[in-house]
């Protein structure tokens, strides 16, 4: 029986996640697609490049290999915003112009992925120390795990420009002779993992129909008046119409039912309160768990869904943060 290639079997992979999630029609699918195909197409130049000669594969490596970088920023911009610029594409342009004009202008293509890499990898570790108004298009509920899978990817990104640098050492030092082996494994192990992060983070995000409400120009900044009657104002709007009960509640979303930009709700929040929207929609959903568990007998999975979480995990983690005690522990303390 014929072995297939490792990388091929890996592709094959790839492929059939892209089908499934096409087939499906999720939210936020283009962005998933071009990221999968990017990857699937790496993978399996890579894989040519170990049973094939053809030259033209190794223009097509580089050229792959720098799109993904791009492709990774996408998915997690998406969060934010709904276009991405063209400027991203110089990336994967520069790569095939350094090819082309080898001959004349020789420059280390792997000094360019590395930077590519990089740059890209800490750009995506960014949204770990800003606010919520990076992921103003992902569910409350979900925000900690895009954190996550944002450490996890931007991590990964800059562990391949690790990958880049080794791979130029080796060509200066042994004249490539490990590069493919080094390359292949690298990309063997990184890529799927990648893919992992990028389609597990994108699920959170929720496209609404209709235009984000535009951010004011530079003005002065609130003062503690104004921050007070924004949060008022958001308080009651959030009791009244029970948003808090929506899984998919987003911070875009809340802005545009409130018709204040986003950016002045999160800072009214976080001066009046002292914690930021999410914890605060957290804390509403909290509190009506705590009614339900009280004057029900309803199943504690059930009570956390109709509360507005989506995992048991993040419900239970919120509730022993703002009760210090579990939901079940709760229930005994107040029926005895």
């Amino acid at each position: 029986m014929p072995a297939i290639p490792l990388p091929f079997v890996i592709a094959l992979l790839l492929l059939l996640l892209t089908a499934v999630i096409s087939y499906r029609q999720e939210a936020n699918l283009k962005p998933k697609v071009i990221f999968l195909l990017s990857c699937t197409c790496l993978v399996v130049i890579t894989g040519l490049r170990w049973i094939q000669t053809i030259a033209a594969i190794h223009w097509l490596q580089p050229i792959a290999a720098a799109c993904i970088p791009p492709a990774t920023w996408y998915c997690f911009a998406l969060m934010q915003q709904t276009r991405l610029s063209l400027w991203h594409l110089s990336g994967p342009l520069l790569t095939l112009l350094l090819l082309l004009f080898r001959s004349f202008w020789h420059v280390p293509l792997d000094i360019l992925l590395f930077g590519l890499y990089t740059g890209y990898g800490f750009a995506v570790l960014r949204i770990l120390f800003r606010n919520e108004l990076t992921l103003q298009r992902v569910r409350f509920s979900d925000l900690d795990h895009v954190n996550k899978a944002a450490g996890f990817a931007g991590t990964l990104l800059v562990f391949s420009a690790l990958i880049d640098g080794l791979i130029a050492l080796d060509l200066v030092g042994s004249g490539g002779r490990h590069t493919m082996v080094i390359l292949t494994t690298a990309q063997l192990l990184l890529l799927p993992l990648l893919s992992i992060a990028v389609i597990t983070s994108s699920h959170a995000v929720v496209i609404d129909s209709g235009e984000d409400l535009a951010e004011p120009g530079q003005s002065k900044e609130p003062d503690s008046q104004e921050n007070q009657n924004i949060a008022t104002l958001i308080d009651h709007l959030i009791r009244q119409q029970q948003l808090f009960l929506d899984p998919d509640l987003t911070l875009n979303r809340l802005a545009r039912k409130a018709g204040i930009p986003a950016r002045q709700i999160s800072a009214a929040m976080n001066a009046v309160h002292g914690r930021n929207i999410s914890q605060l929609i957290n804390e509403y959903r909290i509190e009506w768990a705590k009614r339900l568990l009280t004057t029900t007998q309803d199943p504690i999975t059930q009570i956390y869904l109709a509360s507005g979480f989506q995992t048991k995990s993040n419900f239970n983690r919120e509730f022993s943060r703002i009760t210090n005690t579990t939901p079940s522990d709760y229930r005994r303390s107040v029926s005895t």
